[in-house]
């Protein structure tokens, strides 16, 4: 192989295709682990009509080995990183490592089991490990730039922010799709218009936000989350700029050097999932109770039609 030949060996490649091609499987379009199951469309037995449905990412609980997931990540990332700078020297983490995306089994504590049959449609864990997540870098940034280290903010930032905006898009679903009493088919619908954007899901929960907070000192406040969740959709309407570099169009997304407060951002973005969540939690509460209400008022509707019946037909205690 010369220096003017960008091509790694072929057995780096075979491993490589192999192991995109059964990662595709299971995550062919980028959403798996951001969202707890995809909403599909499918059709009637005699295919004229359809209806949408959720389909779990994972339908089974399973153990994932994480020494090895996590490992054969950093192998396609080797073979790529030198097939693009073009090195000369071969890969050498894939060599024990088979070309599968999820192995099972592994260390006890080195484990993630997924695919819990009463959490495989819940956003909770996966808002609470986003939000955990950001928390962390923000946290480690600070104590490395404490330390001198100014690279490591310069790094992470980016991550940092695409996992707090990540959460905040979840969050907003989470009270769409668990707390709002819509049709489930209307609920579908909307999650699949709106896709990523923030403003938009905002918009939709907010009268029903501004119709809990009727009579209370709160309206005012809601604007404020309504600016905050304006502000971060101009930033990132779609989803992708704390992802890539720039955009389908090409167009790079930061073409100039700029500087940010790396703290007031995430203190920002940690605000707002804070504020989604403690609604959340307010309607979930006052869900449970309007449920309770409902379950009191038929149990004693329906001893009332008993008694009312056993008296028609004479029966008597």
């Amino acid at each position: 192989m010369n220096k003017s030949d960008p091509i790694r060996p072929e057995k780096e490649l075979e491993w490589l295709k192999k192991y995109f091609d059964d990662l595709s499987q299971t995550d062919r379009e980028s959403d798996s682990f951001r969202y707890p199951f995809h909403i599909v469309w499918e059709l009637d037995e005699w295919e004229w009509e359809g209806k949408f449905a959720i389909k779990p990412v994972f339908s089974d609980q399973i153990h994932i080995d994480l020494i090895k997931f996590a490992n054969k990540f950093e192998a396609a990332y080797e073979i790529i990183k030198k097939w693009y700078l073009k090195e000369m020297d071969d890969a050498v983490e894939w060599k024990e490592l088979e070309p599968v995306f999820i192995e099972t089994g592994g260390y006890y504590y080195g484990q993630s089991v997924v695919g819990y049959k009463y959490r495989r449609a819940e956003f909770y864990p996966y808002t609470k490990a986003y939000l955990e997540t950001a928390n962390y870098l923000k946290w480690y940034m600070k104590k490395e730039t404490d330390l001198g280290n100014s690279e490591c903010k310069e790094r992470l930032f980016l991550p940092m922010c695409y996992l707090y905006r990540n959460c905040v898009e979840l969050s907003l679903k989470t009270i769409w799709f668990e707390e709002i009493g819509e049709d489930f088919q209307t609920k579908c619908k909307l999650m699949l218009d709106r896709k990523h954007s923030i403003e938009g899901m905002w918009k939709n929960i907010k009268p029903y936000v501004l119709k809990y907070s009727k009579d209370t000192d709160e309206p005012e406040y809601i604007e404020v989350i309504e600016d905050y969740c304006r502000q971060i959709h101009k930033i990132d309407s779609d989803a992708n700029k704390f992802r890539y570099p720039m955009a389908n169009t090409m167009q790079v997304y930061f073409p100039q050097n700029k500087r940010f407060d790396f703290i007031n951002m995430g203190d920002f973005f940690e605000a707002l999932n804070n504020i989604l969540d403690g609604i959340d939690s307010q309607f979930n509460s006052m869900n449970e109770i309007i449920a309770e209400m409902e379950a009191e008022c038929r149990a004693e509707m329906e001893a009332e039609y008993y008694a009312e019946m056993m008296a028609e037909n004479n029966y008597y205690w």
